[in-house]
């Protein structure tokens, strides 16, 4: 069996220091950013003389450092420093090439010139001074008859062709800021810190403990848990040596699940890791041939005894496996980002995850966050604090911009956190919620993203649409993650213009934005239920799959609006091919179905096609 990925989740805490101790840590931080500068400059040139080869990730036998040699930062943290920057710089290098992608597919070069280009991009040979050598289709004869076959060939790429692609990725690579560690917030690893339990301490149930500049000095930090935290360590934590133990029985661990204290099946000793069964659930099972409560308790133990050989720190919590010191932009004061392996806890929730429902299909919204083809409007009353924050950062833009400056401000950034923790916090909400009363095996909506809202400035429709999406995309990934959940991607062009009952689509079937009325049926819902609905129908015409937790996809190939619009047109004539008697038809004033009254009106079709009664609906 092959060992799960790691799914880290991030908790941060706060970090209460005294002035001692603040002071060693900010030390740390500088020293770090300016030997991240000084790396970044390093890989850069170890780049360049390379032929632009990639960045050096990892210290090999006779690594080192003129930072390290002359003493300024310890081997330990100037390789952490290392590593870190290599990943950016090669995100950063990833973006340039992107963007270079992007420019040769939009260009109207011929195909077999973009092909080089894209070639070229690959193996990262712009600037090589040999000769590039690319595999391409050509067009030949073969055999007796003459008969005409593509086959590949190696072409050596033109210096015209290779000098464009010089000058397409400068131009790429002016598009991306260099990035610069002047304010990186770094990540240490368990060679320099780790959590523990204090010994004596009562003040703080978690400490930090790290290194320093001085070689062999180590400090302690305090650390301001709270219930979540400790509650997904200590979950974790045992789905880990349950996995171990080889013992994976819901009713142990049901409490837990539950949200219930630990304390009332088992006891986790952070002085002596341990199990201790309460008398009670012991009094109350019988063997009845079974293996007993006792027998598991057992088997729990003995792996968490295993746990110190991995984990020999006292707190008997092998998870947290680095943490990143994010140091306030004044310096005067440190949160501690504590990430947690939940891998363990993860294939347990997914294995006993049990679905009660199929596809639940959502449709976002302005005035209601949420609607579903249930009937659920959920986050109904979230506009009004939107339009609280869109004033809020409004005046403070207005009142900046009078005084010859910015809008950006300590304040105006305070709101926008504020308004980012908002959106997080209610689309978490009401996505669990839905998990918690529905249990479906998979979600069907449209692509994440805020639409604009004429309520709202400009200014506040950008960062909900930056935003948003970034939010509702990390949420849906951990559900698959943590439940299986998967989320499938269907288009929402017309959704709230097509009746979920008949299928007619007519731009005046929403008088209002809370209200659908089909011209054709009378149908009568709430917009954002109807607009669910179709999405949900959507999904069962475009996918062939039966089963009932299909992976996270997009729709393949995309439709554009126009085809949507012409496939919706075209199933509704299907049903309803001729004219209604009475009452009037509404087709005939729909300028979606322009062609078929055209068609209907014509004298040939009039003497032909007999109208439909009155009754059609």
């Amino acid at each position: 069996m092959s060992k799960p990925s790691p799914q880290w989740r991030t908790d941060a805490l706060a970090c209460p220091l005294n002035a001692g101790k603040l002071a060693k840590v900010r030390a740390l931080v500088r020293a770090m950013r300016k030997t991240a500068g000084m790396e970044a400059n390093l890989q850069w040139h170890r780049f360049y003389r390379s032929g632009w080869q990639g960045f050096e990730t990892m210290a090999k036998k006779g690594w080192s450092r003129p930072w390290v040699s002359d003493g300024s930062i310890s081997t330990t943290y100037a390789q952490m420093v290392m590593a870190q920057v290599a990943r950016q710089l090669k995100g950063h290098w990833g973006n340039v090439k992107n963007t270079y992608s992007q420019l040769v597919s939009g260009s109207s070069l011929p195909p077999e010139l973009r092909h080089q280009l894209h070639s070229i991009n690959v193996r990262s040979a712009w600037f090589s001074k040999g000769e590039v050598v690319v595999k391409q289709d050509v067009w030949g004869k073969e055999g007796k008859a003459g008969r005409m076959v593509r086959k590949k060939k190696d072409v050596v790429v033109s210096e015209d062709i290779r000098a464009l692609a010089r000058r397409l990725i400068r131009r790429a690579m002016t598009q991306h800021r260099l990035p610069h560690f002047r304010h990186y917030q770094f990540q240490l690893d368990q060679r320099s810190v780790f959590l523990q339990s204090p010994h004596s301490a009562s003040g703080f149930n978690q400490w930090l403990v790290m290194g320093t500049l001085e070689p062999g000095e180590r400090i302690a930090l305090p650390i301001q848990t709270h219930p979540h935290f400790l509650a997904r360590q200590e979950r974790a934590s045992l789905d880990q040596a349950m996995a171990r133990a080889g013992t994976r029985e819901d009713q142990i661990f049901e409490g837990v699940r539950a949200g219930v204290s630990l304390a009332r099946n088992l006891t986790l000793d952070t002085e002596k890791v341990g199990v201790a069964e309460s008398k009670t659930s012991l009094e109350s099972r019988k063997t009845d041939g079974k293996e007993t409560r006792a027998a598991k308790s057992l088997k729990l133990k003995k792996a968490l005894k295993e746990a110190p050989e991995r984990n020999p720190h006292p707190s008997g919590f092998s998870l947290a496996k680095s943490v990143r010191l994010i140091l306030a932009p004044d310096e005067t004061s440190l949160t501690i980002a504590v990430a947690t392996d939940m891998s363990a806890s993860f294939e347990h929730s997914v294995a006993t995850y049990r679905p009660r429902m199929g596809a639940l299909a959502l449709d976002m919204g302005m005035n209601t966050l949420f609607g579903t083809n249930l009937g659920d409007l959920l986050g109904r009353n979230w506009l009004a604090q939107i339009e609280r924050y869109d004033r809020l950062l409004q005046a403070i833009a207005r009142h900046r911009q009078r005084l010859g400056l910015k809008p950006a401000s300590d304040r105006y950034r305070r709101i926008v956190n504020e308004l980012r923790g908002f959106l997080k916090t209610e689309i978490n909400r009401i996505l669990n919620r839905l998990i918690k009363t529905h249990a479906p095996s998979h979600f069907v909506m449209e692509e994440p993203g805020f639409y604009r809202n004429p309520k709202l400035s400009r200014r506040l429709n950008r960062l909900m649409s930056n935003m948003g999406a970034s939010i509702l995309s990390e949420k849906l990934k951990d559900l698959e993650a943590r439940f299986g959940i998967a989320t499938v991607f269907v288009p929402a062009a017309y959704s709230s213009q097509t009746c979920s009952t008949c299928g007619y689509v007519d731009a005046r079937n929403r008088p209002k934005q809370d209200t659908f009325c089909c011209k054709f049926c009378t149908t009568e819902l709430h917009a954002d239920v109807n607009a669910p609905r179709n999405l949900l129908a959507r999904r069962s015409g475009q996918s062939a799959k039966t089963d009932s937790t299909p992976s996270s996809s997009r729709p393949e190939p995309r439709l554009h609006r126009k085809h949507l619009l012409q496939a919706l047109v075209s199933q509704f004539l299907e049903r309803y091919p001729r004219p209604r008697g009475g009452p009037a038809d509404p087709r005939f004033s729909n300028p979606y179905f322009r062609d078929w009254a055209n068609e209907v009106r014509s004298p040939e079709a009039t003497s032909s096609l007999p109208s439909l009664p009155c009754a059609l609906v």
